[in-house]
């Protein structure tokens, strides 16, 4: 009985022209706190701005950062790893011999056919249309 050595070939993660909007949320947040912290108004008033601005950045800033951030593409020579979601908590393992068709879709998909189940479809990768010719030369 042998059994076949898995070798890490690397990790994709996602473009990070996907955290443009987050970055400039965060940014217009912290502009609105700074305006309002150099003008005197009341008390309430500001810490009510402080609030909403905190809450503004959290929605639109920390929340779409954690979940551009947690997901990645393991690629190794036996298998792929998809791991996504808000804390990377759905993650799908597809072995190169579960894999029917690798295919570049418009929108700047990835699309990922295994032999049983649903279509994956992964965006915004890095170079897409390469990235599916060398997975492609993979199979």
């Amino acid at each position: 009985m042998s059994f076949q050595s898995e070798e890490y070939l690397g990790r994709i993660r996602k473009s990070a022209m996907g955290l443009v909007f987050p970055m400039a949320a965060l940014f217009l947040a912290a502009a609105v706190a700074s305006y309002f912290s150099n003008i005197t108004v009341e008390q309430w008033l500001y810490y009510t701005i402080l609030i909403l601005c905190g809450l503004f950045a959290l929605a639109f800033w920390l929340v779409p950062s954690i979940r551009h951030l947690s997901f990645y593409l393991d690629i190794t020579t036996s298998r792929l790893t998809i791991r996504r979601g808000l804390f990377g908590g759905k993650s799908v393992d597809l072995a190169w011999a579960e894999i029917r068709e690798i295919t570049f879709a418009k929108g700047r998909k990835v699309v990922l056919q295994p032999q049983v189940g649903e279509p994956i479809e992964l965006e915004g990768l890095p170079q897409p249309k390469k990235l599916a010719a060398s997975l492609r030369a993979h199979l």
